[in-house]
């Protein structure tokens, strides 16, 4: 609205509008000249503020992107390692179940050796019985006065 009315006054030229001299005329287009220039600086001064307010922005922009950066790199060395870890768990599974199926036949051996000398040391115990009675007998078959 401000600049139309300079634009108008400076259309007129400077003639005398009725009922205002050429003076009149030159003052009211000063002083919209002043308005503008005013209004002019007021925008300046916006646009530098909201310039420095973008490059806070974007400087806050760039240190956020930093960090997401660095959580992203975290979460990926994260990955990394529990993809170590559950290979290592599976190797140790495997390494279990292989020592698990090595002892199974070790364990049926010692049960049937077990077994065997369980049966030899009863057999241990008969044959004793056998030799106490061949003792006793052979005792009784030496002459007493020898």
């Amino acid at each position: 609205m401000l600049v139309e009315q300079v634009v108008q006054t400076l259309e007129q030229g400077g003639d005398e509008l009725p009922g205002q001299s050429g003076r009149y005329a030159a003052d009211e287009t000063s002083l919209h000249i002043g308005a503008m220039h005013s209004v002019t600086d007021q925008a300046n001064q916006s646009v530098d503020r909201q310039h420095q307010q973008l490059g806070q922005v974007a400087s806050a922009m760039g240190g956020m992107v930093s960090s997401v950066q660095q959580v992203a790199k975290r979460i990926q060395e994260n990955l990394s390692n529990v993809d170590r870890i559950r290979q290592a768990s599976g190797d140790a599974c495997q390494i279990s179940a292989s020592v698990r199926s090595d002892i199974e036949p070790l364990v049926a051996q010692v049960r049937k050796a077990s077994e065997v000398v369980n049966g030899v040391a009863h057999q241990s115990q008969q044959i004793e019985v056998v030799l106490e009675v061949i003792k006793s007998i052979a005792e009784q078959r030496q002459p007493v006065g020898i």
